[in-house]
């Protein structure tokens, strides 16, 4: 009987075709094609995730360390006030110089007025009848990069600028306020009661002067810290930060000027 049954089962068992046995083979290489496609968009969102992080981690690291350059360069402009006063120093020293080169080079009798950058003086005459005077002005000229510091010279005006072939290009003559005004002034004095111009003067001498600046300096911070070397012409900052491995060098030029002083001098007579 067993045997009957599963001949039976057997025989009614509906038969498979083509068709369905094509459609099993197609499902599972769309499985397998999906579940790749699935892990490397997985693989490259954990990939991107990985790159933003990474990238946030270097903005972090590369502002704080701005943070640290920040408060170097308020340091640092605080050096170039102090240059500023050193160079102040130089140039009226170089003006003492070239006016007392001029001076021994002049047959002076008495001074009318004595100024670093302006005066006149009266100078003596082998003629009894004549009298001659002198009138003076030294000018100074910066190169370009420099001129910041003439707003800040306390008893120096600057005249123009130097350029960097040696030649200079004075200001707009309303801004000479010191030079231009009290010599045309004596000037036009002198000329109004008689006097001539009988000749005239000058003497030119570039100088150069490097701030010494600041020697090697190591400056912290609670997020790291910056070194300071003195390069002669230049200084090196060197940062790193504590938490990170971020390092970074930049560097800052020390102030290099270099200037030119002008003395010239009007020789004017008149006869009494």
């Amino acid at each position: 009987m067993p045997q009957i049954f599963l001949k039976q089962f057997i025989k009614f068992q509906p038969p498979m075709n083509n068709k369905n046995l094509r459609k099993r083979g197609i499902v599972l290489p769309i499985v397998i094609v999906f579940m790749l496609i699935s892990q490397v968009v997985y693989w490259g969102i954990l990939h991107l995730n990985q790159l933003n992080s990474q990238q946030y981690l270097q903005f972090q690291s590369y502002y704080q360390d701005e943070i640290q350059h920040v408060m170097i360069e308020d340091i640092l402009n605080d050096v170039t006030f102090l240059s500023t006063k050193s160079l102040e120093n130089k140039v009226l020293s170089d003006l003492s110089i070239q006016h007392e080169v001029m001076k021994n080079r002049l047959n002076i009798i008495e001074w009318g007025l004595e100024e670093n950058q302006v005066g006149w003086a009266t100078l003596l005459s082998h003629n009894e009848n004549e009298e001659r005077i002198i009138i003076y002005r030294h000018s100074l000229y910066i190169n370009d990069d420099s001129q910041d510091n003439c707003r800040l010279f306390e008893t120096i005006y600057c005249e123009g600028v130097l350029n960097k072939n040696g030649t200079y290009s004075p200001f707009p003559l309303d801004n000479n306020k010191l030079n231009n005004q009290v010599f045309m002034t004596l000037k036009n004095q002198l000329i109004n009661v008689g006097f001539i111009l009988e000749q005239q003067v000058q003497r030119n001498a570039i100088k150069n002067w490097i701030f010494e600046g600041l020697p090697q300096t190591l400056f912290t911070f609670n997020t790291g810290s910056i070194l300071l070397t003195n390069q002669i012409t230049r200084y090196q900052l060197s940062s790193q930060l504590k938490q990170s491995n971020f390092k970074r060098s930049k560097s800052k030029q020390i102030e290099h000027t270099q200037f030119l002083i002008i003395w010239q001098g009007e020789i004017y007579s008149k006869n009494n």
